[in-house]
């Protein structure tokens, strides 16, 4: 069995600005894992890198463009191989 493999898209430093990048991705069909979401409120004065939003590996490329078309560009991070 094949195993999935989810990357990192984007990071942000605001949980507000997190959902709203998710919700767009939601529109769009893309399935995606919010990771450090409640751990970067609870811990708002420690730098635990904030949330990132992880996608599946086939699915970074159309999210990415997705995060861009929404002014999220700046928290667009490349995935690593």
């Amino acid at each position: 069995m094949k195993q999935e493999k989810m990357v990192e898209v984007a990071r942000f430093q605001s949980g507000s600005e997190a959902q709203i990048a998710a919700s767009l991705l939601r529109s769009e069909n893309i399935e995606f894992y919010l990771n450090n979401e409640y751990t970067s409120q609870v811990f708002s004065g420690i730098d635990l890198g904030g949330t990132r939003i992880k996608v599946l590996e086939e699915n970074a490329s159309k999210a990415i463009q997705v995060l861009i078309d929404g002014g999220f560009e700046k928290d667009v991070v490349e995935p690593e191989n």
